[in-house]
């Protein structure tokens, strides 16, 4: 049986984004997680929205999202949009009855923090966004911190194939002490030897966002420890089908 969990991306299999209805569906499904974007509104309230907005009105509330996660026994990745979401979410969730083994983090849950309270990687577990722990290489590179910071990927993306060649094993040990279950990472530049060595390693692989069936066939193959899709029910078809 190939071990690779599926979790169903925001707006999968034709639903809206950031919608209860896409959440629903990666339930019915069957897929072993969903994802939902996660912000503040201007009064603190926890939202479902990838993008910053002026005006949340019509935004899903994350309680109503997680109870019916709760409802159905299911597993959640909430992918957080702001790193001031992490505590108010990791206190929703355990007050809607989702334990660790219910809960992921991925997003912007950043290293200082994980460095500073342990406890939360014990209170759900941690997807740890490579551009987390790379944007820390590059700062000695650029004045503009604070672009690093809040758009790392911009910086990060011309150099992270080097990166990611020459500090696997720095990469790794960063995101196994501070008490990361995965690194999460896009899948395109990510080979074999990746795969390989971080399995070594001792910590996964989450590799985002996986559409084709070639890419789902070859990451099912190489046993990563999940792909999130859009195309959640090709994705099942293929794991049943193709061997590890």
């Amino acid at each position: 049986m190939n071990t690779t969990a599926i979790t169903a991306h925001s707006g999968s299999d034709g639903t809206m984004r950031d919608s209860l209805s896409s959440l629903e569906k990666g339930i019915a499904l069957g897929a072993d997680c969903v994802e939902v974007d996660v912000r503040l509104d201007a009064e603190g309230r926890l939202r479902l929205s990838h993008d910053a907005r002026t005006d949340y009105q019509g935004a899903a509330f994350l309680q109503d999202a997680l109870r019916r996660v709760a409802e159905a026994g299911a597993k959640v990745n909430c992918d957080l949009k702001q790193p001031a979401a992490l505590y108010p979410v990791l206190e929703m969730a355990e007050s809607c009855g989702l334990e660790r083994d219910r809960l992921i983090l991925s997003g912007s849950v950043s290293l200082e923090l994980l460095a500073a309270d342990a406890a939360v990687s014990r209170r759900a577990q941690v997807f740890l966004n490579i551009e987390e722990i790379c944007k820390f290489l590059l700062a000695g590179r650029t004045r503009d911190m604070r672009a690093l910071f809040t758009a790392p990927w911009d910086a990060l993306r011309p150099e992270y194939e080097g990166l990611m060649r020459e500090r696997m094993a720095w990469v790794a040990d960063t995101a196994l002490n501070l008490g990361a279950s995965a690194l999460n990472l896009p899948y395109q530049g990510v080979t074999r030897q990746h795969i390989d060595f971080f399995r070594q390693q001792g910590i996964g692989l989450s590799l985002w966002t996986v559409n084709s069936a070639e890419d789902i066939a070859s990451l099912l193959r190489a046993r990563v420890k999940n792909i999130t899709t859009l195309h959640v029910a090709e994705a099942l078809r293929l794991r049943a089908s193709v061997a590890p």
